[in-house]
């Protein structure tokens, strides 16, 4: 089972942010109010609602789960059969509900700069993105930072492995080659009104049918 929830903040107003952290644990309700930018509060919030929405679909709630962090920072539900993961850019909040492990990413699709290159890719792709033009670089980059995302998320290691050291395939079946060696995982990609989205999981556990869900508050 894999289920993919998506949540665009652009029209967020005061009245809705109130309104979906009133139905949230006091922890994520902290969360989001923390942040002195009001977009990341609504993002942080956002991620939180489809979180509620994702796990209300199957008999919990946000505010019901039993969370806990691991060693690098990935929350996960103690004592529970689900697993998910969430991410947000620019203007949406996505989340990652499944049966066994997951990591999820999404990124704006934008020009990168020779400083973030530099950061995320390889050698090899870094040569890989000069060869291209303004458009297909600015795509490419971003398809590579979000699957190098999820799959880092999917592995719980957040940021404590550097990007530049994965190396990504992007010729179906997409690949991750870590410090050369292939992963056995497997990625679900998808182009959302700008965005790129990246789900990570093992070989075996992407079902035929994955379930993306738009929600609006």
């Amino acid at each position: 089972m894999l289920e993919i929830y998506l949540l665009n903040v652009s029209d967020m107003t005061e009245e809705k942010f109130n309104k979906i952290i009133g139905g949230l644990s006091e922890r994520r309700r902290a969360r989001a109010l923390r942040y002195v930018n009001k977009k990341d509060g609504y993002l942080s919030a956002g991620a939180g609602y489809l979180l509620d929405c994702a796990l209300k679909m199957h008999g919990l709630s946000e505010k019901q789960a039993d969370i806990y962090c691991g060693e690098h920072g990935k929350p996960y539900i103690k004592d529970c059969e689900l697993f998910y993961n969430l991410s947000h850019g620019g203007d949406i909040a996505v989340c990652a509900l499944a049966d066994s492990e997951v990591g999820i990413d999404v990124q704006k699709i934008v020009a990168p700069s020779g400083a973030l290159i530099k950061k995320v890719c390889s050698e090899g792709e870094s040569k890989y993105l000069i060869s291209l033009n303004e458009e297909e670089r600015s795509s490419a980059f971003t398809w590579f930072w979000t699957i190098k995302e999820s799959y880092l998320k999917f592995m719980s290691e957040g940021l404590s492995f550097p990007l530049r050291g994965l190396n990504v395939s992007l010729t179906p079946p997409v690949k991750i080659a870590r410090y050369g060696e292939t992963q056995e995982v497997n990625f679900a990609n998808y182009s959302v009104r700008g965005y790129a989205v990246s789900v990570c999981r093992k070989m075996d556990d992407f079902p035929r049918d994955i379930n993306a869900i738009s929600i609006e508050i």
